[in-house]
């Protein structure tokens, strides 16, 4: 599940990135 959790939390900082 961490690196499930870790996956999430890079989908979330790339996007992050898209949305700026």
């Amino acid at each position: 599940m961490m690196v499930a959790n870790k996956a999430l939390w890079l989908a979330l900082s790339s996007w992050n990135l898209v949305v700026r």
